[in-house]
């Protein structure tokens, strides 16, 4: 009585494992396919699967917007919405399975600058364009271009107050290299750069009055051209995948004045930028 109950166990657990070894989750698209997959993973944004029955071992990611529902081979079920997009992932480690750390950012990058600081004056703008320039992620080219807003009160000698409202204009061009690679959605970059400056500042005067026989002092707005080298530091933040935010601090030395009085060549004070910048990567 024992043999003749167990055996249709036996049968039916070995039915059961054939089905599980052969059945398949499906994937519902809203415009009306069916697709037979082994679901990896569904995260925030994406379903992962691999094809079902293929020696195709890559694995794809579908947005979840083109989905309409999920249904598990053990007929549990899942919905979702909106449209449809496939991208095809990189082969999965052991160490890396079940993350998603690195993504396929665009590699352009233009910015602007609602809060920018420079040598000048604490208030500016700019703006910025950026370029990866290697396969890897690691290396791009920037080119960031700085406006300086300086409005002061100078006090003359002759016992007067002067507003004087000036613009100053820098450009930055310089390598950006991501030591972990651009693709991720926070990195840190570091690169050097030259630096450029070109405005005017307000320079006190003495200017001969010949009805007075005297000289009396004034404020006059001198042309300036200046330039040398720094080192910038960035932290880089991608929101989405084409929402960037981030922040940059460089710091260097001038090697060139073009001053007011003279040339200088050699200086040693010091060149400093500080930018908030947000912008779009594509």
């Amino acid at each position: 009585m024992r043999q003749i109950t167990f055996f249709p166990a036996l049968i039916a657990l070995a039915g059961f494992s054939n089905f599980t070894a052969d059945a398949q989750d499906k994937i519902f698209f809203k415009d009306g396919t069916v697709l037979e997959a082994r679901i990896r993973e569904i995260n925030n944004r994406d379903v992962v699967y691999t094809p079902w029955n293929s020696n195709d071992s890559s694995e794809y990611a579908v947005t979840k917007r083109g989905i309409q529902r999920v249904v598990f081979q053990n007929g549990l079920e899942q919905s979702f919405d909106n449209r449809r997009t496939v991208r095809t992932l990189a082969p999965r480690s052991s160490k890396t399975s079940g993350q998603n750390n690195q993504e396929d950012y665009g590699k352009n990058l233009i910015c602007f600058s609602p809060l920018q600081m420079t040598n000048e004056s604490a208030a500016g703008i700019g703006l910025q364009y950026e370029r990866v320039l290697d396969k890897n992620g690691h290396i791009s080219f920037s080119l960031p271009f700085a406006l300086s807003f300086r409005q002061q009160e100078e006090y003359n000698p002759n016992g007067n107050y002067e507003q004087h409202s000036t613009l100053f204009s820098y450009i930055y061009p310089g390598l950006k290299f991501y030591p972990a690679s651009y693709n991720h959605r926070v990195t840190y970059s570091i690169g050097p750069s030259f630096g450029f400056g070109y405005g005017k500042i307000p320079v006190l005067v003495q200017i001969w009055d010949p009805n007075g026989g005297y000289y009396r002092n004034s404020w006059e707005d001198k042309t300036v051209t200046k330039g040398g080298f720094m080192i910038t530091n960035g932290l880089n933040i991608q929101i989405t995948r084409a929402f960037y935010l981030g922040i940059e601090a460089g710091l260097g030395i001038f090697y060139f004045n073009d001053g007011v009085d003279h040339f200088s060549f050699g200086d040693d004070d010091p060149m400093a930028q500080l930018s908030f910048r947000m912008g779009y990567r594509f």
